[in-house]
């Protein structure tokens, strides 16, 4: 089964756009991907899955801003930017908040979505991640 953020990501591949090339999710929130330093600190092969790992979760971002008027307001009042880092210990995707900043730790590969907007809900509200304890 595809999930609707997979669609999502090949369909903007399709067009010939990338979802990573305007760097923003919710429309307006920047976004930097350390694919550097995944890297460098774990080499080509290593940090494949990572790389891949973009368009989902900035799709599964957008996502959650799309849901409804009163997640997109949360996340623009919160999130100044949003960094998506890798973490070899990260299996889901981790969303925290630090300093006006959403982080987002993951080691890449495939993730549940719904999951992850739920995460980021909780971060909005203050609550730790329960993944990746």
């Amino acid at each position: 089964m595809i999930s609707r953020v997979s669609c999502f990501a090949f369909a903007l591949v399709l067009a010939g756009l990338s979802p990573a090339a305007a760097n923003n999710v919710c429309r307006d929130v920047p976004t930097e991907f350390q694919d550097q330093k995944a890297r460098q600190a774990f080499g080509d092969s290593e940090s494949a899955s990572f790389l891949r790992s973009r368009a989902p979760l900035e799709a599964a971002l957008d996502s959650f801003c799309t849901s409804s008027d009163n997640s997109a307001r949360q996340f623009r009042a919160k999130a100044r930017k949003v960094v998506i880092r890798m973490a070899a210990d990260a299996t889901e995707p981790s969303p925290y908040f630090e300093n006006g900043t959403l982080i987002v730790e993951f080691y890449g590969g495939d993730f549940q979505a719904a999951r992850f907007r739920q995460e980021v809900r909780d971060a909005l509200r203050g609550k730790p991640s329960r993944h990746n304890d």
